[in-house]
């Protein structure tokens, strides 16, 4: 009982610090502040709204259109109450001007005190990125803090890279730089939008694997529900199932690595993903809850439709099942030559590594699956998302791959630990 009051309090203070955050954030406003956003929505006015990195890949499809809607949230300044603009979203919609599209009048940025339009509220979302945000605009423009993410990610990468070996789970590393290339890391670190979800995976796989086995069992469920609140706080709905699968995987193959009991890895595996589910959704209802007390009862009305429709199979008209909002996701990944390719190669990798020197079939690896399994649920749960977005929520695909050739690379009973 007393673990268990620890654990809460430790959540508990951490959904604190969020909105302790969300608090100061609205508090930060300089003029270099608001320059550099107007300069970075010009900049993207210049690239288009979803720019290809990649032509002909889907996959390396930007969200310009979403940037700018970051970018101007983040650096918004009307002059609503303190908790309405820490909890609002607020941001400015300026009508087309002479010679203006509505893409060139989307990106006029305006501070919300000098626009005659006031400001357009975004509330069913934390918005948890406007004071990392907030704070990099008063020193540097988008192109640049694009530069910052992007170094950012590939030392997470790097780092989880070397964690990895040092831990003895080489098997597992041709399984995870095929799906951190799956995920087209040259969108997820340039593009604001998707910088969350892919530095909360990379950063979570660093610090579970430089704890190891500390702390133990019983807590890591707890550190879960951490990154499921962060999460939320965080992303606007991209892939959030990447900071469950990667971790979790990682977290599995070193239980594995210490002999955890069949049973045991089960208990690990259903309890982080619970952890997670739990973290994750709570922070979400916590915010309609605040949103509620803060903007009136009527608030929750719009929030529910917006959940009853994400989970239906229809858009714009168009009816659909779940699988094929799920077809639709995955011939972003398995109907490109060069991806199936990546794919082949990975999966030799990790099978030689599981056939060198093997013992005997580990049935405790197919625990490694439960996390991708976790990902195909999400993505069958949520059609309308997945259906409207795929060029980017195809990423919680790449958690399932991951888990699936972790799987294969451990599965042969090799004691790859004992050998290094």
């Amino acid at each position: 009982m007393k673990r268990l009051k620890r654990s809460l309090l430790f959540l508990f203070l951490l959904a604190a610090a969020c909105i302790a955050c969300s608090f100061a954030a609205v508090l930060i406003d300089t003029p270099r502040m608001r320059e550099n956003a107007a300069e970075s929505c010009a900049l993207l006015c210049e690239e288009g709204a979803t720019p290809e990195l990649a032509g002909g890949f889907k996959s390396s499809q930007a969200d310009n259109f979403t940037a700018v809607l970051i970018l101007k949230t983040a650096a918004y300044t009307g002059g609503e109450t303190l908790l309405q603009r820490a909890f609002g979203g607020f941001r400015t919609e300026l009508p087309a001007g002479e010679g203006e599209d509505a893409w060139e009048a989307f990106c006029t940025y305006a501070d919300g005190r000098t626009s005659p339009t006031g400001g357009l509220s975004y509330s069913r979302y934390w918005h948890g990125y406007i004071l990392p945000l907030r704070i990099l605009l008063c020193f540097f423009n988008y192109s640049n803090i694009r530069m910052l993410l992007y170094a950012l990610q590939t030392a997470l990468f790097a780092l989880v890279l070397v964690l990895a070996d040092r831990r003895g789970l080489y098997p597992l590393v041709p399984g995870f730089i095929a799906a951190f290339l799956l995920t087209m890391p040259a969108v997820t670190g340039l593009c604001i939008q998707f910088a969350p979800v892919s530095l909360l995976s990379l950063g979570g796989s660093a610090f579970l694997l430089a704890a190891g086995g500390k702390p133990g069992p019983s807590f890591r469920p707890i550190l879960f529900a951490a990154l499921g609140i962060l999460t939320a706080w965080l992303d606007l709905l991209t892939a959030p199932t990447l900071t469950l699968s990667l971790p979790l995987v990682f977290t599995l193959a070193l239980a594995l690595r210490e002999r955890s009991a069949p049973s045991g890895m089960l208990r690990l595996a259903l309890g982080c993903c619970i952890g997670w589910g739990l973290g994750y959704a709570g922070m979400w209802a916590f915010k309609w809850v605040l949103n509620g007390l803060v903007f009136g009862p009527g608030y929750a009305a719009g929030v529910f439709s917006q959940i009853t429709l994400r989970l239906s199979g229809k858009s714009g008209g168009v009816s659909f099942s779940r699988l094929e909002a799920f077809r639709r996701n995955a011939y972003l990944l398995f109907g490109k030559p060069a991806y199936l390719a990546l794919l082949a190669a990975a999966a030799l990798c990790s099978l030689a590594f599981s056939l060198r020197r093997p013992r005997r079939v580990d049935l405790r690896a197919l625990a490694l699956l439960i996390p991708g399994a976790a990902a195909l649920l999400w993505m069958l749960v949520t059609p309308n998302h997945i259906w409207d977005h795929s060029y980017y929520t195809y990423r919680n695909l790449c958690g399932f791959i991951f888990s699936l050739l972790a799987c294969l690379g451990c599965a042969a009973g090799n004691d790859y630990h004992a050998q290094r």
